[in-house]
């Protein structure tokens, strides 16, 4: 059985107003994590590009 969309259950994350709260706060918010261009830079793979399909 397929699962249904945010939007389709109602959810609250399905309100981008309500992601970008959730977002700003906690481990979001108080900086604990990392962020991507953070993480990416620590790769050493900068400027990032696309693979060859396999």
């Amino acid at each position: 059985m397929p699962t249904k969309s945010l939007q389709a259950r109602k959810n609250l994350l399905s309100d981008p107003q309500e992601q970008l709260k959730y977002l700003s706060n906690g481990i979001f918010g108080s900086g604990e994590l990392p962020l991507f261009r953070e993480k990416i830079a620590a790769t050493g793979d900068l400027p990032l590009k696309p693979k060859k399909l396999e």
